[in-house]
């Protein structure tokens, strides 16, 4: 497990990450690993991980709800694009 600390204004948020490590991941996809170093060491993308994370766990609370959490998701997608945008197809150029 890799610990991260990502300063946000005075607010140190501190995660340890659970899944597999870039180094770890055995796609050939480049796009694939990108994404993974961005969910490792990005800190916006980690804040709307966790965001995400909190909204599954509330709705797991409740037996029936109207919530979702589709706008996280949209978020934390649009983050991890934002972070691979620069790296994601350079070796094609």
């Amino acid at each position: 497990m890799r610990r991260i600390v990502c300063q946000t204004s005075d607010i140190e948020l501190i995660d340890h990450i659970s899944w597999e490590s870039s180094e770890e991941i055995k796609s050939d996809d480049q796009l694939t690993k990108e994404r993974g170093i961005c969910m490792e060491t990005n800190c916006d993308v980690r804040k709307y991980f966790n965001v995400l994370r909190e909204c599954q766990k509330r709705l797991e609370k409740k037996p029936y709800t109207a919530e979702t959490c589709h706008q996280e998701t949209v978020d934390l997608i649009e983050a991890i694009d934002h972070c691979v945008a620069d790296k994601a197809f350079v070796k094609f150029a």
